[in-house]
């Protein structure tokens, strides 16, 4: 790629689907820090049944987590970082302090903030997730906490979509359903059925990379980012959509 600024936007967009789980997995201790009893919250609690065995895992990586959480109280989060975004003279797209240090120092004041947008909604997930004040509240956050000023964004329907410099980064609430080979079978592997959550990475200039991780079958995952020039399509790599 011959574009520096669009490969920069790209640089950054791809570390979003890590700085969405870090969240994802701090996030309810951050609010618990602050008074907060993140687990008896209604939409909390049907996600996570006191009688349930099985394990919670983040979206992209299958990391541990404590808690499945609702995306209406983490989606505001992520848009946040936006915030920690600056352009450059050159035109290229960077982080203005590094945002997996930011997010470690300060969660806590964060969720402590975006409790009381919570609060004003009901606790509903969906209120928060849909509710413009607090995507404007976060990113304000972010931005005294940081010292500076970011990009904007936009909600898409059941996606979300915000800009990093001239790539949109859209983040699917759904997994999709896929049989390929994977990547630790190579080439001459078998084909199996699995499951890939993504985010689906776009820049202004028509190349399109799908950042996400499939769980196969057999247990094993893949993370794996690919691109493309070509119309919009589910597949990463070499697998394509399960028939």
């Amino acid at each position: 790629m011959h574009n520096i600024p669009v490969f920069s936007a790209l640089a950054i967009a791809g570390q979003i689907p890590e700085l969405y789980e870090l969240i994802y997995r701090k996030f309810p201790e951050a609010y618990n820090k602050n008074g907060g009893l993140y687990g008896r919250i209604t939409a909390v609690s049907k996600m996570n049944p006191a009688n349930s065995k099985t394990p919670h895992k983040t979206r992209f990586t299958d990391q541990g987590a404590k808690y499945a959480s609702p995306e209406g109280f983490i989606i505001p989060l992520v848009y946040g970082l936006s915030a920690l975004l600056e352009r450059r003279e050159d035109g290229t797209i960077a982080w203005k302090t590094d945002p997996t240090t930011f997010l470690n120092d300060n969660l806590d004041e964060i969720a402590k903030r975006f409790k009381g947008i919570m609060q004003m909604g009901d606790f509903d997930p969906q209120k928060v997730g849909k509710s413009g004040p607090a995507y404007t509240m976060v990113r304000d956050t972010y931005t005294t906490l940081a010292g500076g000023e970011g990009r904007g964004g936009r909600l898409m329907g059941d996606d979300v979509e915000f800009n990093v410099g001239l790539v949109a980064i859209v983040m699917r609430p759904e997994d999709v359903d896929f049989r390929g080979i994977s990547v630790s079978a190579g080439r001459g592997g078998t084909e199996q059925e699995g499951r890939l959550r993504e985010a689906v990475i776009e820049s202004s200039d028509g190349l399109r990379m799908t950042i996400g991780c499939t769980v196969w079958g057999d247990g094993s995952a893949d993370v794996q980012p690919s691109t493309s020039s070509l119309a919009p399509t589910p597949i990463a790599g070499s697998r394509r959509p399960a028939a």
